[in-house]
């Protein structure tokens, strides 16, 4: 029997050729995107000369134009869908960074964009939740690597000044070596120390700034080291204002007293046995 416009047969042969249609032309698009998006990566790869940067631009210029004509094309297909997909605009096209977002517009067995996990607004919440979560392990991390990197500046610090002491009388030359790389060592310890006693500084810390001792290092070896220079604040980078009052006791770029304390007792413990 011959299939005849109306009958059931017919109408499901109408429907499954426009959903291949559809699926062709949903490939035919993520295929286009997927090749903007590695033009695009080129683009970030150090060492890469001006000729192959305009070529990569003019074939960012044609991949945009073919992406503009695919796009019209799908937008076609899905309307002749029953029921008819959502159409899609430029701008929901960048903003599907993902394959996995091409994936949800296909069809299954069971129609999942229903779903409200499908919902990119709902799939943002959820990596935000998520993401919270993982700051506060992170906080709680942080508040031991902090506390793990001043004591190991320190130690090297006493090592770097027990070392120098021993060979400036029997290597010279080697003692001088090392004072230049301790010296270019405590100006990089100055630039961590800053940001961490920032970061301590910040409404809701839950560490502190105070050294501890090794697991299998002589405590004896930090007995009569002098203070590094990054443990001494730098007044210049916290001026006083000229309304700003300064007593006996007062530490100059510190507001409060609980700043002040916090402050004193970390010098106090970085000279510490």
């Amino acid at each position: 029997m011959r299939w005849v416009p109306g009958s059931a047969a017919y109408e499901a042969g109408v429907a499954e050729l426009a959903k291949r249609d559809y699926r062709r032309a949903l490939d035919d698009l993520e295929r286009l995107i997927v090749q903007c998006l590695f033009e695009l990566t080129k683009l970030g790869i150090s060492g890469i000369g001006y000729k192959l940067h305009e070529k990569i631009g003019k074939a960012l210029k044609a991949c945009a134009e073919a992406i503009k004509k695919a796009l019209l094309r799908y937008n076609q297909c899905a309307a002749q869908l029953i029921p008819s997909r959502p159409a899609l605009s430029w701008t929901d096209i960048m903003d599907m960074v993902s394959v996995a977002d091409f994936d949800l517009l296909r069809d299954a067995r069971e129609d999942i964009r229903m779903q409200p996990w499908t919902q990119r607004i709902n799939r943002r919440a959820m990596n935000l939740y998520f993401n919270i979560k993982r700051a506060h392990e992170e906080v709680e991390r942080l508040n031991v690597e902090i506390r793990r990197l001043l004591t190991f500046m320190y130690d090297e610090h006493a090592d770097y000044f027990h070392a120098i002491a021993h060979l400036i009388i029997t290597n010279l030359a080697l003692a001088h070596e090392l004072s230049l790389r301790w010296e270019y060592r405590s100006q990089v310890h100055e630039k961590i120390v800053g940001r961490i006693w920032q970061t301590s500084c910040l409404p809701g810390f839950t560490g502190n700034v105070l050294t501890e001792h090794r697991i299998g290092r002589d405590t004896s070896l930090n007995n009569g080291v002098p203070l590094p220079p990054w443990a001494k604040p730098v007044v210049s980078a916290h001026p006083v204002a000229e309304d700003e009052e300064v007593g006996e006791d007062g530490i100059p770029g510190l507001s409060n007293e609980r700043d002040a304390y916090h402050f004193v007792n970390f010098l106090d413990d970085l000279g510490k046995e």
